[in-house]
């Protein structure tokens, strides 16, 4: 399941519909990012954004990722919050950080396999 998907079920749940530019609005979100969420089910949304939808949809920010790997293979499945803030952190530095990064976890992991 996307967070578009969520977002758009929450939507259509509620007693009276919620429009996209409610539901944005609550969120601190743009209404056509929103919108683009709902619709591109490649946009990966920033543990930023999951925080506040969980926050409009009064869940954790650990039930939004929990449906996100709903219909993920177990072993992709993102573990926790802190994994997926992680993730999100990663993909927004160069490629050089993330060698970095990633040569400096090698280390950290090869020492506590030891």
């Amino acid at each position: 399941m996307t967070l578009g998907e969520i977002i758009k079920n929450f939507r259509f749940s509620s007693e009276e519909e919620m429009s996209i530019r409610r539901f944005a609005s609550l969120c601190g979100l743009s209404a056509p990012y929103i919108s683009l969420l709902e619709r591109d089910a490649n946009i990966i949304p920033t543990i930023k954004t999951i925080n506040k939808v969980a926050q409009v949809m009064n869940v954790s920010p650990d039930d939004i990722v929990n449906q996100l790997n709903s219909d993920t293979p177990a072993d992709n499945k993102v573990k926790d919050i802190k994994e997926t803030e992680l993730l999100s952190m990663f993909r927004e530095l160069s490629d050089a950080r993330k060698e970095d990064i990633l040569n400096f976890v090698k280390m950290i992991h090869s020492n506590e396999i030891k």
